[in-house]
């Protein structure tokens, strides 16, 4: 629920885009169809070549926002309408390695496993800087999703109650073992976060609760700079 809820308030900023890959169609998909998100979403297991050219697609938007990096920037920092900052959700990335093993290719390409980790790792390695944040969705961690380069990439990290409690080593390291016999029998909601400059820690998620609406301000539509301010504290 807690990534339901983040990406339902992120979806109404005009600043803000969702993009990704999800298997399941249910994290993206149908509850972005008639959005501006939608087209920049890959869903279900029928085709692994969309998720494929959805990933090339937004590699490519990186690329050029890199090219287009104003002089003595390294980075994007401002966005808007027209230059949003795109949410790249990877929803059980794992599981579409393991389906794209058996997927066949053209003579002399690539893979398409081999061809997916490439993007995941431009991604991971380059998009922060053209403005570009990855949530990488698992039940499990993966060394092949969440090895240590990976690790090192993605700063925040947040586990919820987990039966495998190596698995929470593997993703926030030995500090994780002082919370390991807590966390296995932590209710909805609790999680343990790490994040750049701050220790592993455990915390319970705020309900989310949906912003207020008005007959000009529907579901799908944009809010105020106030309002957003107000949503991203």
């Amino acid at each position: 629920m807690w990534c339901y809820s983040a990406l339902a308030q992120l979806a109404r900023l005009d600043d803000v885009l969702i993009a990704g890959s999800d298997l399941s169609g249910l994290l993206l998909g149908r509850p972005y169809v008639g959005t501006r998100h939608h087209e920049w979403q890959a869903t279900g297991s029928a085709d692994v070549e969309a998720h494929r050219d959805l990933l090339v697609r937004l590699v490519a938007e990186m690329d050029t926002r890199i090219r287009n990096l104003p002089p003595r920037r390294d980075k994007f920092t401002r966005f808007h309408a027209g230059f949003p900052l795109i949410v790249v959700v990877l929803e059980e990335f794992a599981g579409l390695l393991r389906l794209a093993s058996t997927a066949p290719v053209e003579k002399g390409q690539p893979k398409m496993r081999e061809q997916l980790l490439a993007l995941y790792g431009r991604l991971v390695s380059e998009g922060h800087k053209a403005g570009l944040r990855l949530m990488v969705v698992t039940q499990r961690a993966d060394a092949t999703v969440v090895g240590g380069f990976e690790r090192g990439q993605l700063g925040l990290r947040i586990s919820f109650r987990l039966d495998d409690p190596e698995a929470l080593v593997m993703l926030h390291g030995q500090s994780a073992r002082d919370h390991l016999e807590e966390h296995q029998l932590a209710p909805p909601g609790v999680a343990l976060v790490q994040a750049p400059a701050r220790p592993l820690g455990r915390v319970r998620g705020p309900r989310l609760m949906a912003p207020r609406r008005t007959p000009t301000t529907p579901a799908t539509g944009t809010r105020s700079r106030t309002a957003r301010r107000a949503s991203t504290r």
